[in-house]
């Protein structure tokens, strides 16, 4: 929309490992299981597509365009916590995830 907000990759990352984790929780049958299964489905294919690093930008991570702490000049970079949420969202899609946070 032509804001000249950064972008902040981690969020999305968490965002679709939350809807992932919605999802075991939902039954087969229930009429939203679809819409969060597409949403969860583009998330993840727009940060694969558009977000993660090649190595020609010479940054340290798999995503990019982090966004830590904007007042504090801390954004579009990389950050652990961002390539950690990738790729369990990346695993999650792959097989069953045995979640170890509770």
């Amino acid at each position: 929309d032509g804001d000249d907000e950064p972008r902040d990759s981690s969020a999305a990352a968490i965002a679709v490992c939350g809807i992932l984790e919605i999802l075991k929780f939902l039954p087969e049958n229930d009429p939203d299981r679809e819409y969060y299964e597409n949403v969860a489905s583009k998330m993840l294919n727009s940060l694969i597509d558009n977000y993660s690093a090649d190595g020609s930008d010479g940054l340290d991570g798999l995503i990019r365009h982090y966004t830590g702490s904007k007042p504090h000049g801390n954004y579009d970079s990389v950050s652990m916590m961002a390539d950690y949420f990738y790729l369990e969202a990346l695993v999650r899609c792959l097989k069953d995830w045995n979640s170890y946070w509770y």
